[in-house]
């Protein structure tokens, strides 16, 4: 009788074979169970997008090197055609990142007809590497409340799943913990520091 092994342990989505390169960096793929692929056209993005819940979010991770402007991360996302009005996020909320690394935080809202957004990114320098990694969440409601909200600049809330992605994708490159998954933490929800 003839028996055959399958391995699932390294099995993961077309396209996602568990690391991903990012120009000349190399991070762990979030889990395609949660955050597939969206396919693009740039070698120095990847985008991911959060299928679990309600929630309307993508993961990215980018080179130093390319355009990570929120005009260009919108147009990665498929359906997103419309324009936005850009306005700096004034004391973005942000999870506790639980690391030793320093990042420099960009926040912004998008505002469209339809939609209220923020991005958030982080950016890396960890020794001779520099990297961002963020999300874009969608928080958007009825458009007078979006409007509200984009006028107000200030924080509305951070997403656990895609703050949890930025930490794991860090601590790919930094090996700074022994468990692959990494989480952040609520301890409290305040301006980033």
């Amino acid at each position: 009788m003839l028996s055959v092994i399958v391995s699932l342990a390294g099995l993961t989505a077309p396209g996602q074979k568990g690391v991903c390169k990012v120009g000349s960096i190399n991070f762990r793929c979030p889990s395609p169970k949660y955050y597939p692929e969206v396919k693009i056209n740039d070698p120095k993005i990847r985008l991911f997008k959060y299928r679990d819940g309600e929630d309307k979010v993508y993961f990215f991770m980018a080179d130093s090197e390319s355009s990570a402007e929120p005009t260009v991360l919108t147009k990665l996302v498929p359906g997103w055609n419309e324009s936005f009005e850009w306005e700096p996020e004034k004391n973005p909320l942000v999870m506790d990142l639980n690391t030793k690394y320093k990042f420099d935080l960009v926040a912004v809202f998008g505002l469209s007809d339809k939609r209220l957004i923020e991005i958030k990114t982080f950016a890396f320098a960890v020794n001779d590497k520099k990297f961002i990694l963020g999300y874009i969440s969608d928080w958007s409601e009825d458009p007078a409340a979006n409007r509200a909200v984009f006028r107000a600049g200030t924080g509305i809330s951070d997403n656990a799943s895609a703050c949890n992605e930025v930490v794991t994708a860090l601590n790919s490159v930094t090996h700074e913990f022994k468990e692959r998954d990494q989480g952040c933490t609520l301890t409290t929800l305040g301006p980033a520091n």
